[in-house]
């Protein structure tokens, strides 16, 4: 059973209203043990500066508010998800050596200065084109900036794909399935965690990101680190998928997951 959520959003992120002691009610009439609350921090997000930048001093107040309203009822965790840029490698060093983070998620979610949830991303592009840029940069950031535990929705972009956008070339497929074995290989020997993100199982994809076939293949390299979150913004959708989530798991050979605190890593059983 998957009695943790770590990776959860509330109105200290841009893109949620829900107050954070509803989300923690429903994790605990959930019967969860545990979330990590981690806000958006998008340093410089390009479309919209200052857009996804939520204050961790303001977020770590609330936590501790809500540790002593809950005791020990559910354990309460802190945490942020921080969005990849080349140059932000120095900033999120210094970030999470001033707060006392439990854990801190790594996401792309940017694509060529663009976010791909928007469609004007997409224009005049093939889907295999904006996928190679996505990967490169993804794969340049990861090798640039170290604070982080855990690799988010690995394939986040393709849920925001256009109907109707060209696939693209062969070519540049090829690349991508080249491209995506060495990421993985890079937070294997980076000793990073790769977090599966249940968020995609309640929009039109109707699966995990990432993909069942792209974790398997993280186990057939040899990652055993893994995180689990529900990317919830909502109280309805904390904890959303995870029996599902956690059947897939158990059927591609991973027994256990993993949670931090202190950014140190414990491991649950799956």
């Amino acid at each position: 059973m998957i009695l943790y959520d770590f990776h959860l959003h509330s109105s200290f992120s841009t893109d949620s209203d829900a107050p954070l002691q509803e989300m923690i009610e429903e994790a605990q009439r959930q019967e969860l043990s545990g979330v990590c609350v981690t806000e958006h921090l998008d340093r410089d997000f390009v479309p919209e500066p200052g857009l996804f930048e939520a204050d961790p001093g303001k977020v770590l107040q609330e936590i501790r508010r809500l540790q002593r309203l809950y005791g020990e009822r559910i354990e309460i965790l802190f945490g942020m998800e921080l969005g990849l840029q080349e140059h932000l490698g120095p900033y999120y060093e210094n970030l999470a050596a001033a707060y006392p983070f439990d854990f801190l998620i790594a996401s792309q979610h940017l694509v060529e200065g663009k976010d791909p949830y928007e469609k004007n991303a997409w224009t005049g592009r093939t889907v295999s084109s904006l996928l190679l840029s996505y990967y490169e940069e993804m794969y340049e950031n990861l090798k640039k900036m170290t604070a982080w535990d855990t690799l988010a929705h690995l394939d986040y972009i393709i849920r925001y794909v256009p109907e109707g956008t060209p696939e693209g070339e062969k070519e540049e497929w090829d690349k991508i399935n080249e491209l995506l074995p060495e990421i993985l290989r890079l937070l294997i020997m980076q000793g990073k965690c790769l977090e599966i993100n249940t968020a995609g199982l309640r929009t039109s994809i109707k699966r995990t990101n990432p993909s069942r076939e792209l974790i398997s293949l993280y186990r057939d390299l040899g990652g055993r680190k893994l995180t689990i979150g529900s990317d919830a913004h909502d109280p309805a959708w904390v904890g959303y998928g995870f029996e599902k989530a956690r059947k897939m798991l158990k059927e591609l050979g991973f027994s256990a997951y993993s949670i931090f605190r202190g950014r140190k890593e414990t491991e649950l059983p799956l």
